[in-house]
């Protein structure tokens, strides 16, 4: 899942700023942009909660791609199959991963390769299918060894990677990772943050049964940033509660 721009403090900042990008894509008759600008305004959507929304933008998003040799339609599927799992189409939702599925036949680039495992893997936890999400992360874990300053979505992949090695080896062997997570992107990615921060609580609660008074502070950053839509998703995926 593609996350809003580093540069932006807010999700309504990052609204505000894909909107006027995509009037210009709009304006230049750029197909491949406008699809790419309209699938992360999804995600801005979906990280805010607006579900409905976000649906909407999703399926805009895919239906632009339709027309554009895009190597991205393997992320704007998936996308797409976020927002309606979280608006409660579960059906609808397995139809965009097949999409996804199919479209990755044709895109055998690492990056759209990368891109699709870290995806999967994402839709995986949030409908609750675990083994196969711990699968995926392997995949994508293998396939980005020696290569783990490209991975695409540096934050998702991250998080995924404390998600296994919590499974594999316990929440203590997963600390010294959150931490290094944390530092990396405190004051530059707030999303890719806020998702550190989550993980962080997530082994307090695994390992002290609650929250510490740390991690119940740094979790109003939600709130702050307007991310009750991210939150949703971090508990379907049950890191936070």
């Amino acid at each position: 899942m593609e996350l809003v721009s580093p540069g932006c403090v807010s999700i309504d900042a990052a609204r505000e700023a894909y909107d006027k990008a995509l009037q210009f894509s709009t304006k230049i008759g750029d197909d491949l942009k406008s699809a790419i600008i309209t699938s992360n305004l999804c995600v801005a959507e979906l990280h805010r909660g607006d579900f409905v929304s976000a649906v909407a933008l999703g399926q805009r998003a895919v239906a632009i791609a339709s027309n554009a040799l895009t190597p991205r339609s393997v992320a704007i599927h998936l996308n797409l199959a976020s927002a309606l799992l979280m608006g409660g189409d579960r059906e609808a939702a397995e139809r965009a991963v097949a999409a996804a599925e199919r479209a990755i036949r044709s895109e055998r680039s690492w990056t759209t390769n990368m891109e699709f495992l870290l995806g999967y893997a994402c839709f995986a936890l949030e409908s609750g299918n675990v083994t196969l999400a711990l699968q995926l992360t392997e995949s994508a874990e293998r396939l980005a060894w020696r290569k783990e300053r490209a991975v695409p979505n540096a934050g998702l992949f991250d998080k995924l990677r404390v998600y296994r090695l919590v499974h594999t080896s316990g929440p203590d062997s997963a600390r010294p990772l959150v931490l290094e997570c944390q530092q990396k992107y405190r004051g530059r990615h707030p999303f890719f943050y806020l998702d550190s921060v989550a993980c962080g609580a997530w082994l307090d609660r695994l390992s002290l049964g609650r929250y510490t008074a740390e991690s119940e502070s740094a979790l109003k950053l939600f709130d702050k940033l307007g991310a009750r839509g991210l939150r949703a998703i971090l508990v379907a995926q049950g890191i936070l509660v």
